[in-house]
């Protein structure tokens, strides 16, 4: 049920132990990255990227993305934040987000 009232975004964060930056790149610039991400996460399936290339709107998005992180402290995946219906105030997983600094 909650799928049907809620939207989910995943946004890729590098984990540097496992190396992940042409991983999501590569998930990012496929044709479906939804499945993509399913096949590589899930159904565990082994890339050769070695030649793979991003587009440099790719490498972009993940700096802009690595930024939020570092702002927002993240520390730890998954890191969540959730809004209540109709509200600006929000919901985080670890430390606090700039959308509780008004509650503070």
């Amino acid at each position: 049920m909650l799928q049907l009232s809620n939207r989910y975004y995943i946004f890729l964060y590098r984990l540097p132990r496992l190396d992940s930056e042409k991983t999501m790149q590569y998930i990012l610039e496929s044709t479906d990255p939804k499945a993509t991400l399913i096949e590589i996460m899930i159904e565990e399936d082994i890339l050769e990227l070695v030649d793979f290339k991003a587009k440099e709107s790719t490498l972009k998005a993940l700096r802009e993305i690595a930024d939020v992180a570092s702002t927002l402290d993240m520390t730890q995946r998954p890191y969540m934040i959730s809004f209540d219906k109709d509200s600006k105030y929000c919901r985080v997983s670890e430390g606090t987000a700039s959308c509780l600094e008004e509650l503070e």
